[in-house]
């Protein structure tokens, strides 16, 4: 028989057979089906190594070469604060080491030796990544000396003496300070800051001559003069630097018809002594943004023949790293408590024929016009730093991240208003410990502290007016302070 015309058949057959099932084989018997199947799996398995081989090397680059854009994203994630990191969400994961004091296991008693911890940062718990690290990466300095984080006992005594109720009662009337108890307590703690003051007499040793302090806000200057004199040598002349005899010069408007405001403010007793051995010159850096106040800041400076000892500036700090005009209000009394950014914006858009443009600009940026705080590239110590801006201080520690490092103390207000609506205490919390800072609420008796760095209670999320006081136990010559504070803490929580 013909095998021709069989294949012929055989061929005609198999084509009827792709047209009426859409061109795909029925695979019945059928060895081209088969071999397509087989082929599909191998290309798929070809690919699968191809891609593993790609990722080997890929990792093989990374770990033998190391490029800069890797090594410097870890390099600043331990090193710099930088303002956008400042302004990040706080991690969520509890790990060794951060605020969230209930899952510590620590049994320390109070009165117990400060000593020196590494923590566990969260990264070590994500999945591993290109990079492999052999140890893991401590977010807190490892030269930092935190004190233990607050046993079970210590929160109970915590929860007795700065009590939720009333914070949570009148959490939506957040103005009503007295109702909240860590607001009522420390209203005025940061005005009268005894423990910095006994620090420069007694416990500093800095190898430094020359004393610097920036304050933000400085309003009447009355806190710039009690820290000159304080700091400054001792002096035969002892109205020098005295800030009552400041207050009467300041109150003096030569018959001008403009108004001091004389609402109370916190009071300073004047009762540290002066410096005896610790530095040999002072300077204290006053930054004030309301117009009026600066001006009658000046007069009154030129009036007591002082010089670059108390150095002035009208800006209004923020935490953008350029200078810009801000609208100010300037219908306001001289030396108005209560106003900032917030009020002046409010007001502007009322009235904008009663506004001025003052240049704002950050912390950081503003110290490197300034000599004395640049000196030894940038690496001379800053002293004392606090800032009073009615609801702007969370901005303004933005803006002086990358300069936190070398701050002894830093006092700053907590507030409900402005820029901390939508920020976290808690947050800002851990990461200035992550610069090595503890942090305290502070008395306005001068005399009581509570810890909050690795004492923290929910409440104090709610937004009242306060204020809070930090030392940097990262810096040695600070270490004395850091000790003083923590036994006033401990003699805070011995009250009944």
């Amino acid at each position: 028989m013909d095998i021709a015309p069989r294949r012929i058949k055989k061929v005609q057959q198999f084509r009827r057979q792709r047209a009426t099932k859409g061109g795909r084989f029925d695979g019945k018997n059928d060895s081209n089906d088969k071999t397509l199947v087989v082929g599909g799996i191998c290309t798929l398995i070809g690919a699968i190594v191809i891609v593993g081989v790609g990722i080997g090397l890929a990792h093989l680059f990374f770990y033998i070469f190391q490029p800069s854009c890797v090594t410097n994203h870890h390099h600043n994630y331990n090193n710099e604060l930088t303002a956008a990191a400042f302004a990040e969400v706080s991690p969520t994961t509890t790990t060794a080491g951060t605020n969230d004091a209930s899952s510590s296991s620590n049994k320390n008693k109070p009165g117990d030796a400060i000593q020196n911890t590494i923590e566990i940062p969260a990264s070590s718990e994500l999945k591993e990544t290109i990079i492999k690290v052999k140890k893991p990466i401590s977010q807190f300095p490892d030269s930092a000396k935190f004190p233990a984080q607050c046993t079970t006992e210590q929160l109970d005594i915590l929860k007795q003496q700065l009590p939720a109720k009333g914070c949570e009662e009148f959490q939506k009337k957040a103005w009503m300070i007295h109702g909240c108890s860590f607001a009522s307590k420390t209203l005025c703690g940061n005005a009268n800051p005894h423990w910095f003051y006994d620090f420069i007499q007694n416990d500093s040793n800095s190898h430094d001559e020359t004393f610097r302090a920036i304050i933000v806000g400085c309003n009447k200057g009355y806190e710039a003069i009690e820290l000159l004199r304080i700091a400054s040598p001792h002096s035969s002349d002892t109205n020098e630097y005295n800030w009552t005899a400041w207050q009467s010069e300041f109150r003096n408007l030569d018959g001008s018809s403009d108004k001091i405001d004389e609402s109370v403010t916190c009071p300073i007793p004047g009762t540290a002594s002066s410096n005896t051995k610790s530095f040999k010159k002072s300077q204290v850096f006053c930054i004030e943004g309301y117009p009026k106040t600066f001006d009658q800041l000046v007069k009154t400076k030129k009036t007591f023949g002082y010089g670059d000892e108390l150095d002035l500036t009208n800006m209004i700090a923020s935490a953008n790293d350029h200078s810009q005009p801000y609208p100010v209000f300037t219908e306001d009394p001289i030396g108005a408590t209560g106003v900032g950014v917030s009020h002046w914006a409010k007001s502007c858009r009322r009235h904008a024929e009663q506004c001025t443009d003052v240049d704002s600009n950050s912390i950081d940026n503003w110290i490197q016009t300034k000599p004395s705080l640049t000196a030894d590239n940038n690496k001379a110590p800053i002293h004392f730093m606090s800032i009073t801006a009615e609801g702007s201080d969370y901005d303004i520690l933005r803006g002086t991240s990358l300069n936190l490092a070398r701050i002894q103390y830093l006092d700053f207000g907590y507030h409900w208003n402005w820029q901390w609506g939508s920020k976290s205490l808690h947050d800002l919390i851990f990461r200035l410990k992550k610069k090595g800072f503890v942090c305290y609420w502070t008395g306005s008796d001068g005399k009581q502290l509570w810890r909050i760095t690795d004492c923290w209670q929910d409440h104090y999320e709610l937004k009242f007016s306060a204020s809070i006081g930090c030392v940097n136990s990262n810096i040695p010559a600070a270490e004395p302070l850091l000790n003083r504070m923590e036994r006033m803490f401990f003699d805070t929580l011995k009250i009944n």
